[in-house]
Order: C-alpha cells, then sequence, then structure tokens
C-alpha cells in the first residue's frame, strides 16, 4: 500500500559542507600563523645578533673614549698641580671622564641584555657561554645593500589572515 508519504535524504548536506570548509580554514589559518610565528622568531634572532655586534662595537668605542678621556685627565691633574689651568677647566674635564667611563658601562650593560636576549631566543641557558666571532666591519662586507622584492601574498602572515577572512566568510554563511 502506498500512502502518498515519501522520505528523502540529501546527499549534500550544505551546512555540513560550510562546516568542513570552515574547519579546513581554520586549519590553514593554524599552519599559516604557525609559520608567521617561526618568522618572526627568525627576525627577532637576526635583530638581536645585529644589536648584540653594535653593543660590543660600542663597547670598543667606549673604551677607546675612556682612555683617551684618562690622558686628558692625567694632563689636566699635571697642569692644576702647576698652576697652569683652573680647578673649573680641571673639573670639566673629570666630568668628561667621569661621562665616559658611565657611557662604557652603559654599552657593557647592553651587550650582557643584549646576549642574553639573544641566549633566550636560541634555546641556550644564560649559563652557557657564547662566542662571538663576527664584527659589524665583517657583516657589511658579506653581505650587499640591495632591495628586498617580497610579495605580501607570500608571507605567512598575509596567507593566515586570508583563510581566516575565508573561514569567517563560511561560518557567516551557515
Amino acid at each position: 500500500a502506498n500512502y502518498g508519504a515519501e522520505a528523502s535524504l540529501s546527499l549534500i548536506n550544505a551546512s555540513n559542507w560550510r562546516n568542513v570548509k570552515a574547519t579546513s580554514y581554520a586549519k590553514e589559518a593554524t599552519k599559516f600563523q604557525k609559520e608567521d610565528k617561526e618568522l618572526s622568531i627568525t627576525e627577532q634572532i637576526i635583530t638581536n645578533y645585529y644589536f648584540l655586534l653594535l653593543s660590543r662595537e660600542a663597547i670598543l668605542l667606549n673604551q677607546d673614549l675612556v682612555n683617551s678621556s684618562d690622558s686628558l685627565l692625567e694632563a689636566a691633574e699635571a697642569r692644576l698641580q702647576n698652576g697652569l689651568v683652573e680647578t673649573l677647566e680641571y673639573n670639566r674635564v673629570k666630568s668628561v671622564s667621569l661621562e665616559t667611563k658611565q657611557q662604557l658601562e652603559e654599552s657593557k650593560g647592553a651587550f650582557e641584555k643584549n646576549l642574553n636576549n639573544l641566549k633566550t631566543l636560541c634555546g641556550i641557558p644564560e649559563s652557557d657561554t657564547l662566542i662571538l666571532t663576527a664584527s659589524i666591519a665583517q657583516s657589511l662586507q658579506k653581505t650587499t645593500p640591495g632591495t628586498l622584492n617580497i610579495s605580501t601574498e607570500v608571507l605567512p602572515r598575509y596567507k593566515m589572515l586570508q583563510s581566516k577572512n575565508y573561514q569567517a566568510l563560511e561560518e557567516s554563511k551557515r
């Protein structure tokens, strides 16, 4: 007997299909987010490496300044004792000497900070020794200045945001 009732089963459930597409976009976004984080950490390591090189160069320059100011201070002391210079002028030279010593200590502190930051980013314990053999001059000789031609579409952050936009679009269709 046929009572006029009919059962139908749709082969494609549109809501489930959108859920699957949204989930695949979410997976892509997660993958690109991971790539973006890796790129960001690499950039931080490179930046800290060059900060470390620069702070070491600053220590060398400030050490030269301290040596020069010590020589000037010795000469000013001798001139003060011989009455060839006034106390005010001697105090100015002494002040410059103290300032250069302070700058040297600040440079040493910056070097230690940059060294510890680099160790942390590279997963090296702070108690381990990291020997820096390169210098800014060597680094500049090895690299040639040029233009960086990168399309934003190839960057992980762009791909991640694009995937999140597609995911949001699919979720809004539900």
